[in-house]
């Protein structure tokens, strides 16, 4: 039985995790990060990798222009914003990493926290519909 295509469901265009690193950097570096609160950090971050992926790749393989101007942070009601939060929590001495260290860390934290999120939602989906 073949899987319909939905427009939904389709893959999405994945940048590497250099290219977005590279974007959390770049709005983390435009600020006093390390005098922000880890949701500040957070959604800057969030924010950053969602601007990231909207953009078209370049020859370079990084996002398109528009590093210079300041983006909007995520909602601090994002699931992936709090996830990053316990990642960053108050043992983790955070401020006292590099800023490329902190971004890099951040955007395989949000990975991880996208990735078990796909999959609950696929084990529910199993659960609510079990196969016939």
């Amino acid at each position: 039985m073949a899987i319909p295509h939905e427009a939904a469901a389709s893959p999405r265009q994945a940048q590497s995790p250099q290219a977005l690193a590279d974007a959390v950097q770049d709005a983390l570096g435009a600020c006093a990060w390390r005098s922000l609160t880890a949701t500040a950090v957070a959604a800057l971050a969030v924010g950053a990798v969602d601007h990231a992926r909207a953009l078209p790749k370049v020859s370079t393989g990084r996002p398109g222009p528009s590093r210079s101007r300041l983006l909007r942070p995520a909602s601090r009601d994002d699931e992936r914003v709090g996830a990053l939060v316990f990642d960053l929590g108050p043992g983790r001495r955070w401020r006292g990493l590099t800023l490329r260290e902190v971004a890099r860390r951040l955007v395989l934290a949000l990975g991880a926290a996208e990735e078990r999120s796909l999959w609950f939602d696929l084990e529910l989906t199993w659960l609510l519909d079990p196969p016939a």
